[in-house]
C-alpha cells in the first residue's frame, strides 16, 4: 500500500485566501501543514493523530508543495529508471526508495544514510546509497500503477483545495510543476 495523507489547516487557509500572488511568491512560496507518505503501514514522516488540538499538530508541519512536486518527479523518473531515491527534505539521512522489481512493481525502502550538502533531494543512481541501512519500511511491494494513481490522486485534491482557498495562488511559479 502507498498513501499520501496532508492536512492544510484551517487558519492557514483562511491566511492564504486573504493574499495576493505577488505576496504569496515573495513572502510564502510554499504551502505548509502536516503530511506523510504510508507504506505498507508505516509512516515515511511522523503524522499527528486526530484527536491532537491544532497548536499541538502544529509542530508537524511540513513543506506539502515541495513534498507534492518531489512526489510527482519521482512518478515522472520511474517511467525511465529503474531506481529512484527521494531524501526528506527536513533531515540528513532519511531516504524512501523506489525500485522497479518489473515493469508493473515497485519495492519501496527507508533507507538511512546521512549526507549534508546535495545538489537534489532525488537520486537516479543506485550506487551512491548502497552503504544505507534500511529504516522501519523495508522491501514493501506496490503496484506502480497504485503508486501513480495515488501521487496524482492526491495531488489534485491538494490542487483543488487550493483553488477553493485562493484560485490565484495556483498562478504562482511555485505551483507550476504539479498545475
Amino acid at each position: 500500500m502507498f498513501k499520501i495523507k496532508y492536512e492544510i489547516f484551517e487558519d492557514y487557509k483562511e491566511e492564504l485566501s486573504e493574499i495576493g500572488l505577488s505576496t504569496f511568491d515573495k513572502e510564502y512560496n510554499q504551502v505548509y501543514g502536516p503530511f506523510t507518505i504510508i507504506v505498507g503501514e508505516h509512516e515515511f514522516i511522523p503524522y499527528p493523530s486526530d484527536d491532537l488540538p491544532v497548536s499541538a499538530k502544529e509542530i508537524f508541519s511540513e513543506l506539502i508543495l515541495s513534498h507534492f512536486e518531489l512526489l510527482n518527479e519521482v512518478d515522472r523518473l520511474l517511467n525511465n529508471y529503474d531506481y529512484v531515491a527521494l531524501k526528506y527534505i527536513e533531515d540528513h539521512w532519511s531516504w524512501l526508495e523506489f525500485v522497479k522489481v518489473d515493469e508493473g512493481l515497485i519495492k519501496i525502502s527507508e533507507l538511512e544514510y546521512e549526507i549534508i550538502e546535495l545538489d537534489s533531494l532525488l537520486c537516479i543512481n543506485k550506487e551512491f546509497l548502497s552503504g544505507a541501512k534500511y529504516g522501519a519500511i523495508r522491501e514493501i511491494i506496490t503496484p506502480k500503477a497504485d503508486l501513480h494513481h495515488e501521487i496524482k490522486k492526491s495531488t489534485k485534491m491538494f490542487i483543488e483545495e487550493i483553488r477553493n482557498v485562493n484560485p490565484q495562488l495556483l498562478n504562482s511559479k511555485y505551483f507550476s510543476k504539479i498545475t
